[in-house]
């Protein structure tokens, strides 16, 4: 069997490099066109998803103008089973005020209707398939979902998926979830007497930043800074903290 452990470092993929791996196939290899069965139906679950957001943005206006959207109505819910996010779609999602799957399906799109995501969703020559990345996160989700196998275990062989909460548990020490933030938050608990008091995780935290370990480039009175999936300068300060570690419960 093909040694894929050195792609263990890597959090965010291609498509072709995940549809690869799903089938125990080294990126690198010389056989990708075997990926091609998985590459299309990865894109497939990848436009069903972009085309539901845009349904769901576009929707209420529809409504608002007296038009019959009868015939779409049923296609726009991004987060139906098996949809498939990449990386830069779920960080609009970061960016809005919702805090996980569950709480978007439960209250709706309405606050996922900003001027730049909107931008996005339009732009083919941004959220085309071939300029995604997909984070083991997603991918995982969307593999359960499906009930397809992966030669690669994305997550780790101790994942466990809740369909209902589209929430992933791993075993201690795993490796990243959704961001760039959770493996040195993970690194900072594993150097704490309680892992979950905030308060010293948050201490471990600003010593981190002060060694500058990635993604963490420093730390002041705002709360301590890191750069993000798209190498923006973002903040993260203690009640931010306090709800992941909340959620990690």
């Amino acid at each position: 069997m093909t040694d894929l452990s050195h792609w263990d470092f890597s959090v965010v993929f291609t498509g072709l490099e995940a549809a690869a791996l799903i089938i125990g196939l080294d990126p690198a290899s010389d056989k990708l066109e075997k990926t091609s069965p998985v590459v299309a139906r990865m894109e497939l679950c990848y436009a069903k998803t972009l085309f539901a957001h845009r349904l769901s943005l576009w929707i209420p206006a529809l409504e608002n103008a007296g038009i019959d959207y009868i015939e779409v109505k049923n296609e726009d819910d991004p987060f139906a089973l098996g949809n498939l996010h990449s990386w830069r779609m779920a960080s609009f999602y970061e960016e809005s005020v919702f805090e996980d799957y569950a709480s978007k399906t439960q209250r709706g799109l309405a606050e996922l209707s900003t001027e730049r995501f909107n931008l996005w969703l339009v732009d083919e020559k941004r959220n085309g398939f071939d300029h995604q990345l997909f984070h083991r996160y997603d991918l995982t989700t969307w593999l359960v979902e499906l009930r397809m196998t992966s030669k690669y275990e994305f997550m780790g062989p101790s994942t466990i998926v809740d369909l209902e909460t589209r929430s992933i548990g791993v075993r201690p020490n795993s490796l990243a979830r959704r961001d760039l933030l959770t493996p040195v938050i993970e690194l900072a608990r594993s150097q704490c007497r309680n892992s979950s008091d905030a308060s010293e995780v948050w201490a471990k935290l600003r010593s981190l930043a002060q060694e500058k370990s990635p993604p963490l480039i420093g730390s002041d009175e705002s709360g301590i800074q890191f750069l993000d999936a798209n190498e923006q300068f973002k903040t993260l300060n203690l009640k931010a903290l306090r709800m992941r570690l909340r959620r990690a419960r």
